[in-house]
This record gives C-alpha cells, structure tokens and sequence, in this order.
C-alpha cells in the first residue's frame, strides 16, 4: 500500500466492538514496519465534519463512488495482511 492511496480496509468501530470494511486513505507505511497507518473516509456529511476533514472528490484513480471526506479524527494503525 502507497502513501495517499484510498483502500478497503477493515476499520475497527470507536468502542472496539467490531469492524466493517471501509475506504480509507493510507498516510503512513514503512517497508520492514508490519502495520500501516489509515485515515477513514465517508461519504456522509451530517453538517458535523470536523474542522480539519478534507473533502475529496471521486476519480478514476481513487476509486470513490461520491464526494467523500478524509476523517482526520479516525485513524487507525492496521496490520499489513
């Protein structure tokens, strides 16, 4: 996984309860590191998003279906496999 590349990952829920497969943008990967770094992306906007959520825009490249927004307060460290 490259820095800056939207994936599906399985993103652990806030209380640790579960997870569901969810885009996310990769920040951070380290070649002999075991875990990568991910920030959660969604399509919903509640009129709540947080002062720094980036809005990004569906392309070819990223694969997203819908403007979206990068949650800059949900990140999470995932193993590789």
């Amino acid at each position: 996984m490259l820095k800056g590349t939207v994936v599906l990952v399985p993103f652990p829920f806030t209380d640790l309860s579960g997870q569901k497969v969810r885009p996310a943008l990769g920040l951070y990967n380290t070649k002999k590191g075991k875990d990568f770094i991910v920030a959660f992306v969604s399509s919903l906007s509640k009129g709540n998003d947080g002062a720094f959520d980036l809005k990004i825009s569906p392309s070819v490249d990223n694969g997203l279906k819908t403007e979206s927004h990068i949650k800059s307060d949900k990140i999470a460290t995932l193993k590789k496999r």
